[in-house]
């Protein structure tokens, strides 16, 4: 075998061996996120009660392909929960396996990305049996790193996945172009390279930065830039993608700041975002080199001796690597530029979301990483092969490797069940960092509450505002559950404590409800009518409103209440069935009808929705209609009286 090969696409039997290899060995460490459930954090927005995937109607896809919300753009990420939602509903563990089937495939892009990166790379020698040894180690190793557990078994960070299943071929594709000789082969491979990049850009926007690879690509390996005018050929050759990227770009950046997930520069200044994007780049490097603790949240550090020690530590390490690109030894500086360019969307200089760094975000940029490591292990092996332990070297590099394959999947292993449901997923948050993360206590209440565990629940809600006394959420959730206990005075206490930190619109709405559940209609309506001038867009206290004129026989009032709660959120179920159902009061039944089909698509195991659909379609004479909605009532509650007595009317008519 000569000491360099050329990357062949057809040596199928050998790559697809590999492919099985790692797919089996991924699926193998990853299988128990098959066991977790979904841990409420953005789950709920991206599948648990996403009106969105519930469908793949053509209306409904093209709401996908419009939607800016939550925070990003990513028609394709909404396709993918829509495609696991329609096969595997509500259950984790289906949404769960989709996401291994992508990391899987991910891990072998990695491998071919590797394969042919070595063989373009310059003085080491290359053969195909080393390049297959190095490839595979270096994707096992992205593969089976227990950084890749946030993205892997998180269900709302499918994004990370889909984006990296059309990105990294978008890079193999590039290189193609770049190597190929031919007119025909050279368009068609650029062509693919386009088509791939806007496909990661629809998985989620942190493709961005490709353009920016591809440059550096031209750099090294491909050597394309040789002269002052190679510069503009090559830039003007990226302009479709940078024009892309731009757009995508700014989409993102409405679609964040509608959400409010961007960070205003009087929360995080410009020197706090500085600091903590030089911090983050030397932190996601100890991560990768020593993965532990791994935790699903990292708050802001502190500012002080140790920020200013890893902002020395980030320039020295490029000025370092810089000296050795000049000296020839290149590869190091490419893989730092590499993570460089692609880990900037989300470094923090555009601060989005409360953490200071996260493990998702390595998904892509720390590759090359993987790749080094195992250019070192060759590097190793090049020199002691030339001594008399040649057979000993190779046994000992191969033991090393295979240890440390071990080490990451053993971690990898434990930190799944963290991943298991939101109590599991913030005990270690607190673990980590007690005492530091609001949310951490109030998301933990949330948990146990749900599951029955109230003294479990009230006993974090309490150590929250133990902890954080002007956190209001935590006072706001005592309130409702001394409210659901019939404890209203209690109620009221924690609701007026959280008051006196700040006005809210959450906690005004819930006043109302406190005061309507005593029979206080006058003071709940000011308490309702305080909520909606402190957030004209909130939808509850207008739904609510709506409920009292409708009591009182206001129904115009009410109707317009109704819509106003829907006009500042369509998909709030509540408002379209009292819609509905005073449509039906009305004998609206055409309107009715159709507020009802819109409740029952945002609730579809409504009985009481099932019912009055039944009902509104039996006085507009549709017998059919009503009979399959009765029907479908007792497929979901068997026996529902209601049901069979209108399912007995419908028998007996003739």
């Amino acid at each position: 075998m000569a000491d360099r090969f050329k990357f062949q696409w057809n040596a199928r039997g050998v790559y697809l061996f590999c492919f099985a290899l790692l797919f089996i060995v991924v699926f193998i460490v990853f299988k128990g996120s098959l066991d977790n459930g979904f841990v409420y954090l953005d789950d709920n927005e991206y599948v648990v009660e996403n009106s969105l995937i519930r469908s793949l109607a053509p209306d409904n896809l093209w709401n996908m392909l419009v939607a800016t919300g939550p925070a990003y753009w990513h028609p394709l990420t909404w396709l993918s929960h829509a495609i696991d939602y329609y096969f595997f509903g509500d259950n984790p563990g289906g949404h769960h396996l989709t996401s291994l089937f992508l990391h899987g495939f991910n891990v072998f892009w990695v491998f071919l990305l590797c394969m042919y990166l070595l063989s373009r790379g310059d003085k080491a020698e290359r053969t195909f049996s080393k390049a297959l040894a190095v490839a595979l180690f270096s994707a096992l190793a992205f593969g089976l790193h227990p950084l890749r557990v946030e993205s892997v078994v998180w269900a709302a960070e499918r994004k990370d996945l889909l984006c990296a299943f059309f990105m990294f071929p978008a890079m193999l594709t590039y290189l193609k172009y770049a190597d190929a000789d031919l007119p025909a082969d050279r368009k068609r491979w650029y062509r693919w390279t386009l088509i791939l990049f806007v496909l990661a850009l629809m998985s989620k926007p942190m493709a961005v930065t490709l353009p920016l690879v591809l440059l550096l690509f031209d750099v090294y390996p491909l050597n394309r830039f040789r002269a002052g005018s190679q510069w503009l050929r090559l830039v003007i050759e990226k302009v479709p993608f940078f024009v892309l990227s731009l757009l995508c770009g700014l989409l993102t950046l409405f679609a964040q700041n509608k959400s409010g997930a961007v960070m205003s520069v009087d929360t995080l200044s410009y020197t706090d975002r500085v600091l903590n994007a030089f911090h983050s780049g030397v932190f996601y490097l100890e991560k990768t080199l020593w993965p532990h603790p791994v935790v699903p949240f990292y708050p802001f550090p502190e500012h002080g001796f140790l920020m200013y020690l890893k902002a020395t530590a980030f320039i020295a390490l490029t000025v370092f690597l810089v000296v050795l690109w000049r000296r020839g030894q290149r590869l190091g500086l490419a893989v730092w530029l590499f993570f460089l360019i692609t880990v900037s969307p989300v470094i923090g200089i555009v601060q989005a979301g409360e953490q200071a760094a996260a493990d998702r975000f390595t998904y892509i940029p720390t590759v090359g990483f993987y790749l080094l490591a195992a250019m070192g292990f060759l590097q190793v092996w090049s020199k002691w092969r030339k001594t008399s332990m040649k057979q000993g070297a190779l046994i000992g590099i191969s033991l090393v490797a295979l240890v440390c394959l071990i080490l990451l999947s053993q971690l990898t292993h434990r930190q799944i069940p963290v991943w298991k449901n939101p109590g599991t997923l913030w005990q270690k948050v607190i673990e980590e960092f007690p005492g530091q993360i609001p949310k951490s206590y109030r998301i933990s209440g949330h948990y146990f509450m749900s599951q029955g565990q109230t003294q479990k629940a009230v006993g974090f809600y309490e150590q929250a505002i133990e902890l954080f006394p002007r956190y209001v959420e935590p006072y706001n959730d005592l309130g409702l559950f001394y409210m659901n206990q019939k404890n209203y005075e209690k109620a009221e206490s924690y609701f007026k404590a959280s008051l006196d930190v700040r006005r809210d619109a959450v906690v005004e709405n819930n006043m109302g409800l406190l005061n309507l559940s005593q029979g206080q209609t006058r003071q709940a309506v000011y308490w309702f009518q305080r909520s909606i001038e402190t957030q004209p867009d909130f939808p509850q206290p207008h739904n609510n409103m709506g409920l009292i004129f409708s009591k009182s026989g206001q129904w115009l009032q009410a109707e317009e209440e109704y819509r106003k709660a829907i006009q500042s959120d369509f998909d709030f179920p509540q408002a379209h069935a009292n819609l509905a159902f005073l449509y039906r009061k009305q004998k609206k039944l055409s309107e009715a009808v159709t507020e009802f089909h819109i409740a029952l698509f945002l609730m579809k195991d409504n009985v009481s929705l099932r019912i009055g659909l039944g009902e509104a379609l039996l006085l507009m004479g549709d017998a059919a209609g009503a009979r399959k909605e009765f029907e479908e009532t007792l497929k979901i509650h068997p026996g529902h009286p209601n049901a069979l007595h209108y399912l007995k009317r419908l028998d007996r008519s003739p």
